[in-house]
Formats: structure tokens, C-alpha cells, sequence
């Protein structure tokens, strides 16, 4: 016996993309295959310059649109205006699907009424080799909620471990989310500039509506890490500066709905930040990483930022001294 889609919550997928005509095909192609039949596929072309635009115009089982360069997170938002699903999932243009990831999506939400869903995912590199399997056993905070899956190898979180997750982590990239339209604001353009604009949406959700969420701890996507994907090419110190203000940012939009224990919580990850952002700065400039440092203390108060950054200054000043190598893992 078929199902009827009217009997389906309709699912947007919005797929932004911008000079990817080597993967963005792929990605579409992953979304189209989805088992779940009640689905919109929405591609923004971000004001591609290569043959994108080419490819996708002409095709009638995609919605395409092509906007003047904005950024990801303004495609996005375009997309979200063209949406007219229940439910909203994003794919980015580099990243595929497997056949079942929409379906189990929807299976989890409608099986625990949840606003938020996410995915468990793999990693490849360029030539497709698997370099990790299982992303949620390279974290410290995925493992710890994910001990009790049903036997779907679903989880389902209470709005306290929720908010936990969601608000003081980043439990997965935008292509493991589906979320519910009604609950949603839209992606914010100045988070954007530091690529956390998922972090504060999901924790906009959490916070405005108490929200529980749902995930697979079976991975049912990939994530290839090509030489032009941002986490691969940015180097310590923009990476560092872009956690640091960006979470600072976040801070700023969403601390007048914290209570005091997750501020102080929010506070030292972002004083945190500032010092791995100032430590890596003053390998190559001592004075330029002391407002980073002070900006660190300022944070969270302690002794810390200020013996680091003497210390930097006094090596700087020590005539022979040579800029240490920045190192991938700051001391602790």
C-alpha cells in the first residue's frame, strides 16, 4: 500500500553553493535520490562564476535561483523564503546525502516531536578514502548522550540536555540539521562572518522554545574535506580568530537569556578562545596579541592571560629570542 504525500510533512532542502560545479551536482543528485518522497529542492547560486549556472538553470526537478555574491548564510535566507515545507533541511553544496538520511530525519521527529534533528556523519578526503568513520567518537560531548539509542540508533535528548548540547557545543555542521520551519529564525550575516551562524540558530531555537531534540548516531552523510573546504585551509590564527569572535558575537545575542550558571559557562569557552586566539597571535607579534589577551582576562579574570602575555612580551624583547612555531594545540 503507497503512502500519500499529503499524509508527509513536505521537507525544503536548501542547497547554497558558489563556484562548486565539480560537487555541486553531486549534492543535488543526493537529495534527489532521498527515499523520502515529500521533499523541495531549492539550489541559491550565490553569484557563481565558474559553470554552475550553466549546469542547474535549465533543470525543471530543482528550483534554481541565482542571486548576486552575499554569502552562504544569504543564500540560505533566500532559500528560506522560497521554502514552503514543514520542515527545513540544509545541504551544503560539497556534502552529500545517503539515500535514507531524509527519511530517518523525519522518522526521528515524528517519533519524539522535536524541532531539532541531526546526523552522525563520515569524513573523506579528495580521492574519496574514508579518514574518519564516525565523527561523534572524535568529540568529548557526543559520546556521552549517545549511550542510549533506540533500536533505530536513535537518541533522543530532554530540553535540559538540549540546551546543554546545543547551546555550550556545536553537536554537527548545518548538513546534519533538519529543522522545523515555525521555530526557526533566519541565518544571521553578522555571525556569519565568523561561519557560526548554525551555532546561533540552533541555540536561538533551544533557548526561545525550551526545545528537545533528536539524532542519529548512525552516520547517513559525508563530508569530504577538499582543498578548498574552509576547515582545511584556514590557518591556526584565522581559525583561532574566527572561534574567538565568533563565539564572542553569539555571547552577544543570546546572554540576556542565560541564567547565571551559563554565563559564567559562556564566558570562560569565549575567555577560553580569546587566549588560544592571543597565544597563537603573539608567536608572531607580542603587542598584537595583548589586547587579545587582556580581552581574554576581561572574560574571565585570572592570572593567566597576563603571564602569558609578559611572558610574550619579555621573549620578544630578549635579544637572539626566535618566535616559537605556533603549535596546533595550545599548553594548557
Amino acid at each position: 500500500m503507497s503512502v500519500s504525500l499529503s499524509n508527509l510533512p513536505l521537507v525544503s532542502v536548501i542547497i547554497p553553493t558558489y563556484n562548486r560545479e565539480r560537487t555541486v551536482m553531486r549534492a543535488i543528485d543526493s537529495a534527489l535520490r532521498q527515499t523520502y518522497p515529500n521533499k523541495q529542492i531549492i539550489v541559491i547560486d550565490d553569484g557563481s562564476k565558474d559553470k554552475t549556472r550553466e549546469l542547474l538553470e535549465k533543470r525543471t526537478d530543482i528550483e534554481y535561483y541565482w542571486q548576486e555574491n552575499q554569502r552562504q548564510s544569504a543564500a540560505r535566507n533566500h532559500g528560506l523564503d522560497r521554502a514552503r515545507g514543514d520542515y527545513v533541511a540544509t545541504l551544503d553544496s560539497d556534502d552529500y546525502w545517503d539515500e535514507n538520511h531524509l527519511a530517518r530525519a523525519m522518522t526521528a521527529i515524528q517519533r519524539y516531536q522535536v524541532p531539532i534533528y541531526f546526523a552522525n556523519w563520515r569524513e573523506v578526503d579528495e580521492q574519496g578514502q574514508l579518514l574518519a568513520a564516525d565523527r561523534f567518537k572524535d568529540t568529548s560531548y557526543m559520546p556521552p548522550v549517545s549511550t542510549s539509542p533506540d533500536a533505530d540508533g536513535f537518541c533522543h535528548l530532554s530540553a535540559e540536555r538540549t540546551r546543554e548540547l546545543i547551546v555550550i557545543h556545536r553537536p554537527a555542521p548545518s548538513t546534519a540539521m533538519v529543522m522545523r520551519k515555525d521555530k526557526m529564525a533566519r541565518w544571521n550575516l553578522e555571525v556569519a562572518r565568523w561561519t557560526l551562524e548554525d551555532l546561533l540558530l540552533l541555540s536561538e531555537i533551544t533557548l526561545n522554545h525550551n526545545a528537545t531534540c533528536a539524532f542519529s548516531s548512525r552516520p547517513t552523510w559525508t563530508k569530504p574535506l577538499q582543498g578548498d573546504n574552509i576547515s582545511v585551509h584556514a590557518t591556526v590564527v584565522a581559525a583561532a580568530r574566527r572561534e574567538a569572535c565568533g563565539l564572542e558575537c553569539i555571547y552577544k545575542h543570546i546572554n540576556d537569556r542565560l541564567p547565571e550558571p551559563e554565563h559564567a559557562r559562556y564566558r570562560k569557552m569565549v575567555a577560553e578562545h580569546f587566549f588560544d586566539y592571543a597565544y597563537y597571535t603573539a608567536q608572531e607579534s607580542a603587542l598584537s596579541a595583548v589586547p587579545l589577551f587582556l580581552k581574554s582576562w576581561r572574560y574571565q579574570p585570572s592570572s593567566r592571560p597576563l603571564v602569558a602575555m609578559f611572558k610574550s612580551l619579555v621573549k620578544a624583547v630578549t635579544p637572539g629570542s626566535k618566535p616559537a612555531e605556533a603549535k596546533k594545540v595550545r599548553p594548557h
